[in-house]
């Protein structure tokens, strides 16, 4: 790949039309870090998953930070085969997780602990009786009873139309903003085509119409993510979204993938909240494991001396934060009541 000349998501201009690999589309501005391969990051993203390869995003300024898109849905097996194509990149420190089965840190490199919820499972049986709490197979079954139906389906024009109807029915989310509300059809589009042949989208059906979906990203044989999970607050009643996680368990525990992760355990100074608890109540625990930091430039390395390679906001206080947050939440309530 050619080196970059620009910062992602930034648009640039390149000196002249340029063709794009992947769908030969002629181009002269480009949000893509490759600006003579891509005319779009959405392209690089989908080539890159097609040859085996990673595409890198970009964030900050000071300090450029570079990071392989997709980091919780793709481990690198050789990561330091990245650092010399990444060396190009207009970024000061290049940052990768660890591996989930290596825990320890294997590289000289500066590193931090991050947590990843993750359930290791062998049969679904057991996830049932031993991992779940008594709460998931009491609204599991309230959901059967309810006549929700689910299934695995491929990513079809009605599936398309039932994730833009629930990303649209609610402008706040678990106690604030829902980004992806307002999104148009076409740009639900991009968001579910990603990882196309890593992906498994899983519905929830009532009366034949789908009010929740689950898309998981495999990594492997053996391991599994969950990229989203939702469901329409309309029929929450219903318990679609329990039922969809103990589902994507039984499909996992069919194809014999041993771990399931679920993002993060923790969230910064957030502490215990209600995404936490359902994802505890579902089995899943806390693994920790390295993130590390590789600078690549001056800026870089003054940066990670600083601690500035830290977002703002986990430099406030827990208290400070929670109480944020608790307003914030409040503030939200307020807004869709009216």
């Amino acid at each position: 790949m050619p080196t970059p000349q620009m910062l992602n998501r930034v648009e640039f201009e390149t000196p002249g039309p340029e063709m794009c690999v992947r769908c030969g589309r002629e181009f002269t501005t480009t949000d893509s870090l490759e600006t003579t391969d891509f005319c779009s990051f959405q392209c690089e993203h989908l080539w890159a998953e097609e040859h085996g390869e990673h595409a890198i995003r970009k964030h900050g300024r000071f300090p450029r930070i570079g990071y392989i898109d997709g980091e919780l849905f793709t481990f690198l097996v050789k990561p330091l085969s990245l650092l010399e194509r990444v060396q190009h990149y207009p970024i000061d420190i290049f940052t990768f997780l660890g591996h989930p089965s290596a825990t320890r840190c294997t590289y000289n490199y500066p590193c931090d602990p991050e947590t990843l919820a993750v359930v290791q499972l062998t049969t679904f049986d057991h996830w049932w009786k031993k991992q779940a709490q008594y709460s998931v197979r009491k609204q599991v079954n309230k959901a059967e009873r309810a006549g929700v139906r689910l299934q695995e389906e491929t990513l079809t024009e009605e599936l398309l139309t039932a994730v833009h109807e629930i990303y649209n029915e609610t402008p706040i989310r678990q106690g604030r903003r829902f980004p992806y509300y307002g999104c148009s059809i076409e740009r639900v589009r991009q968001m579910t085509s990603t990882f196309p042949n890593r992906s498994i989208f899983l519905t929830a059906r009532w009366n034949g119409r789908i009010i929740g979906f689950i898309k998981l990203v495999t990594q492997d044989e053996d391991y599994a993510t969950v990229l989203h999970i939702l469901s329409l607050v309309a029929h929450r009643d219903k318990s679609p979204t329990n039922a969809l996680l103990a589902f994507a368990v039984r499909i996992c525990c069919d194809r014999h993938i041993s771990m399931l992760s679920y993002g993060r355990f923790n969230y910064g100074k957030k502490g215990h909240d209600g995404l936490q608890e359902f994802k505890i109540t579902h089995g899943f625990e806390c693994l920790t494991i390295p993130r590390y930091y590789v600078p690549l430039t001056i800026r870089g390395r003054i940066a990670l001396r600083l601690g500035l390679h830290h977002p703002l906001r986990e430099r406030i206080p827990g208290s400070i934060a929670r109480t944020f947050l608790d307003v914030r939440s409040k503030w939200y309530a307020a807004v869709v009541q009216r």
